[in-house]
């Protein structure tokens, strides 16, 4: 699986979680898709770190 490809699952999981789930899962998923979108950009040398 591409980063790509994961980060296309995990936002397809997000639109399933309910609002009433627990928060956790909305972070864990939202943090996991983030940090796959920043590691494509730091692998094409366009991501600064904090």
């Amino acid at each position: 699986m591409t980063i790509d490809e994961a980060i296309k699952v995990l936002e397809d999981i997000q639109r399933f979680v309910k609002p009433g789930d627990p928060p956790e899962e909305h972070t864990a998923i939202g943090l996991g898709t983030e940090a796959l979108k920043r590691v494509i950009l730091y692998r094409k040398g366009m991501y600064i770190g904090l």
